[in-house]
């Protein structure tokens, strides 16, 4: 059995390569899913996204691969536009809710539903600037909703309040799916030729028949299949009661503040070790992402 547990030295590398301020995939994730996309969007669609992103001024972000990882970068400082958007990276709803079936925000008034389709708006009608603005945060939005623990729960902010082994190399249970799990992936396909190197490659694996299935369907189609993953038995999330997704048998509810410790402690207990199955819903995911970003753009550019 593969385990996706780091080995300290490598987590080291990968802190140093993409800093802890990237929590929405890893750098790497939201690469490989705008690389995707950039290969998969009709020439005379890519010919427009090309123009857009000469208007890019740091080469930081360059090229379009690199430019959706923008939303994160800076997103704790404030004053910023990714500050006032840094609660918009998500979709958190009660534990009790069994399955995502509409376009509802829950106790807050913006999350990736409204994010993504204001985006889609200011891609379609801004100009200059403004246009690369909506077209760096829509690529990250998408990358964002089919990352399962973005379309999580509110009790305990989508896993971020849940650590793990410090073996692990990632804090959190969030972390493992943001970071780690990404990053091992990247490692067994050896993709280690720069930005676009691991999306290139998840790309050419894409078929004729996956890309006509996965760009069908709606936003709420795709954010189910991230919230089906989160409640699914081996993410080890939760452990299902019924049709509620429980801490373990004698609570259902998170509790936070002091009592908070007490309730993360049994789910680190489960959370053992990932194998090969979790890598490969990653790899899916990312390759899911990246494909239906490339039929939002084309929707909204042509």
């Amino acid at each position: 059995m593969y385990r996706i547990l780091l080995p300290a030295v490598l987590a080291v590398s990968f802190s140093l390569l993409f800093p802890p301020e990237g929590r929405a995939w890893s750098g790497g994730g939201h690469q490989a899913v705008c690389q995707i996309a950039l290969l998969e969007l009709k020439p005379e669609v890519r010919k427009k996204l090309d123009k857009i992103m000469t208007r890019e001024t740091n080469n930081k972000f360059l090229p379009f691969a690199t430019a959706c990882t923008w939303p994160d970068f800076q997103k704790r400082k404030k004053g910023t536009i990714q500050n006032a958007r840094r609660e918009e990276h998500f979709v958190n709803v009660d534990r009790s809710q069994g399955s995502i079936t509409s376009e509802d925000c829950g106790k807050v008034q913006k999350c990736l539903f409204t994010a993504i389709h204001d985006d889609e708006d200011a891609l379609k009608h801004s100009k200059g600037v403004d246009q690369l603005i909506a077209l760096k945060f829509l690529g990250h939005w998408m990358g964002d909703l089919h990352q399962p623990l973005h379309i999580s729960y509110e009790d305990d902010l989508g896993g971020n309040d849940i650590p793990v082994s410090p073996a692990a190399g990632c804090g959190e249970l969030h972390a493992v799916w943001d970071d780690c799990i990404p990053e091992d992936l990247r490692q067994q396909m050896g993709a280690n030729k720069g930005p676009t190197d691991f999306g290139t490659k998840l790309q050419a694996e894409i078929t004729d028949e996956q890309r006509a299935k996965w760009r069908q369907g709606t936003l709420v189609d795709w954010a189910e299949e991230s919230y089906a993953v989160t409640r699914k038995t081996d993410t080890k999330y939760c452990l299902m009661e019924g049709a509620s997704c429980c801490y373990d048998t004698h609570s259902c509810e998170f509790a936070g503040g002091k009592d908070k410790g007490k309730e993360t402690k049994r789910l680190t207990h489960l959370l053992h070790s990932y194998d090969d199955g979790e890598v490969d819903k990653v790899k899916e995911r990312l390759k899911k992402a990246g494909v239906r970003l490339a039929a939002v753009i084309e929707a909204h550019l042509q």
